[in-house]
C-alpha cells in the first residue's frame, strides 16, 4: 500500500493506493475512504498500513484516521476512528483484537465490535507494533524529533508500559543495549522481541528495560522495518530499496 499515480490517455493523473499480486500479475487497486468522515463522497487517499488475518480478512489504514476492510473480493467497510490521529501501523492477534498505532503516542484497539483508545504513556510518534502469536505480549516503538525514543510493552491484556525511554544514546552505538532511534519491532514468541533501531537490530528478552544484543556489529544498513517467520528467517527493509535476509547463520 502507499501512494501511486499513473496517467490515463489524456494525461490526467489517476490515483491508486494499493497493488495486489493475484498469482499471475500485479494489479493496481483503489481503496476508498470517506473524503470527510460523516459524508458519503469517497477518495482513494494514500494508504499507510495493511494487515491481513487471512485472504478474506484484510485491514488497510489511510494516512489519517480511517481504516478500510477488504473481504478478499471487494472493499466492504470504511471505519472512521473515534480518535483523530495519523495511523502508522496495524497489528492484530485475531479478528477480535486489532491495534492501530500512530502519531502523538496514540493507540486504539478493536475488540470485534468497538474501537477504544488505550493510554500509551507517551506522546512520541509510534512507528510500529507487533505481538506474540497468542497475543499475550504486544510491543510498540517509536521516535520523534527532539523527543526520546520509546519501547512499549503490553502483557496479558493489561495496560501499556513504557519499558525504554531514552534520549542520551540516539547517536551512540551500544552492542549490549538499545541505541539509536527505535523504528520497528517483531516477534514470533512471548519470550523475546527483535527491535530495529537506527544503528542495529537487537534481540531483547521479554523483561527488557533497554538491554539487548546487537545482531550485526555496528553496520548502519538504513533499515526501517523488521519482519520474519522464525529466528532463521528474518527480513529488514529500508531506504533505496534495500532488503536484507537472515537465514540463521548470516545476512
Amino acid at each position: 500500500v502507499g501512494e501511486i499515480y499513473l496517467q490515463d490517455s489524456t494525461g490526467t493523473d489517476i490515483r491508486y493506493n494499493a497493488i495486489h499480486w493475484n498469482g499471475e500479475q500485479w494489479k493496481l487497486k483503489q481503496i476508498n475512504f470517506y473524503t470527510i468522515c460523516g459524508q458519503s463522497s469517497l477518495t482513494p487517499y494514500p494508504a499507510k498500513s495493511i494487515f491481513a488475518f487471512n485472504d478474506n480478512d484484510i485491514w488497510i489504514a489511510m494516512d489519517g484516521d480511517q481504516i478500510a476492510h477488504w473481504d478478499g473480493n471487494s472493499q466492504d467497510e470504511i471505519i472512521c476512528l473515534p480518535v483523530s490521529f495519523s495511523i502508522n501501523k496495524l497489528w492484530g492477534e485475531n479478528a477480535h483484537s486489532l491495534f492501530a498505532v500512530g502519531a502523538a503516542g496514540n493507540i486504539i484497539h478493536y475488540n470485534g465490535s468497538n474501537w477504544q483508545k488505550q493510554e500509551s504513556g507517551t506522546d512520541v510518534d509510534l512507528t510500529d507494533i507487533w505481538g506474540s502469536p497468542d497475543g499475550s505480549v504486544v510491543w510498540a516503538c517509536g521516535w520523534d524529533d527532539f523527543k526520546p525514543t520509546v519501547l512499549l510493552r503490553k502483557r496479558n491484556g493489561g495496560n501499556w508500559e513504557v519499558v525504554y525511554n531514552d534520549q542520551d544514546h540516539l547517536f551512540q552505538f551500544r552492542p549490549d543495549s538499545l541505541s539509536g532511534t527505535l523504528h520497528s519491532v517483531w516477534t514470533n514468541n512471548n519470550e523475546q522481541v527483535y527491535v530495529l533501531t537506527r544503528h542495529n537490530l537487537y534481540l531483547s528478552n521479554e523483561d527488557t528495560r533497554g538491554e539487548g544484543i546487537a545482531q550485526w556489529q555496528g553496520e548502519n544498513w538504513a533499515s526501517r522495518k523488521v519482519r520474519g517467520t522464525t529466528s532463521n528467517d528474518i527480513f529488514t527493509v529500508g531506504f533505496q530499496g534495500r532488503i536484507w535476509h537472515f537465514n540463521g547463520k548470516s545476512w
